[in-house]
Protein backbone atom coordinates (compact mmCIF):
# COMPACT_ATOMS: atom_id res chain seq x y z
CA UNK A 1 0.00 0.00 0.00
CA UNK A 2 1.11 3.59 -0.71
CA UNK A 3 0.16 6.65 0.99
CA UNK A 4 0.85 10.30 0.13
CA UNK A 5 0.80 12.56 3.12
CA UNK A 6 0.80 16.27 2.34
CA UNK A 7 1.86 18.64 5.37
CA UNK A 8 0.29 21.97 5.97
CA UNK A 9 2.92 23.10 8.64
CA UNK A 10 6.43 22.43 9.69
CA UNK A 11 6.54 19.22 11.17
CA UNK A 12 8.83 16.61 13.71
CA UNK A 13 8.27 13.20 13.91
CA UNK A 14 10.92 11.24 15.88
CA UNK A 15 11.43 7.58 16.70
CA UNK A 16 11.32 7.91 20.02
CA UNK A 17 15.47 6.98 20.33
CA UNK A 18 17.63 9.16 22.14
CA UNK A 19 20.59 10.10 20.09
CA UNK A 20 22.74 11.16 23.96
CA UNK A 21 23.74 14.52 24.13
CA UNK A 22 24.07 15.55 20.56
CA UNK A 23 20.05 15.47 19.88
CA UNK A 24 16.89 15.13 21.92
CA UNK A 25 15.20 12.48 19.78
CA UNK A 26 16.03 10.82 16.10
CA UNK A 27 14.66 10.58 12.95
CA UNK A 28 13.62 7.22 11.53
CA UNK A 29 15.27 7.42 7.67
CA UNK A 30 14.64 4.74 5.24
CA UNK A 31 17.79 2.84 3.06
CA UNK A 32 18.05 5.43 0.91
CA UNK A 33 18.39 7.71 3.84
CA UNK A 34 14.56 9.55 3.47
CA UNK A 35 12.61 10.05 6.61
CA UNK A 36 9.70 8.27 7.19
CA UNK A 37 7.11 6.97 9.51
CA UNK A 38 5.86 3.86 10.42
CA UNK A 39 2.05 2.42 10.18
CA UNK A 40 1.78 2.29 13.81
CA UNK A 41 2.09 6.25 13.72
CA UNK A 42 0.03 6.63 10.76
CA UNK A 43 -2.74 4.60 13.13
CA UNK A 44 -2.38 6.83 15.80
CA UNK A 45 -2.44 10.28 13.91
CA UNK A 46 -5.34 9.29 11.86
CA UNK A 47 -7.12 8.16 15.19
CA UNK A 48 -6.48 11.37 16.76
CA UNK A 49 -7.77 13.17 13.89
CA UNK A 50 -10.90 10.71 13.60
CA UNK A 51 -11.42 11.82 17.30
CA UNK A 52 -10.72 15.23 16.82
CA UNK A 53 -13.10 15.58 13.62
CA UNK A 54 -15.87 13.71 15.69
CA UNK A 55 -15.44 16.70 18.66
CA UNK A 56 -18.52 19.27 18.05
CA UNK A 57 -15.71 22.20 18.57
CA UNK A 58 -13.74 20.84 15.56
CA UNK A 59 -16.78 21.60 13.38
CA UNK A 60 -17.99 25.30 12.76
Amino acid sequence: MRYKITFLDYWHLSSGLSSGAKADSTVLNDKDGLPYFSGKTIKGLTRVMSELTMDDKFIN
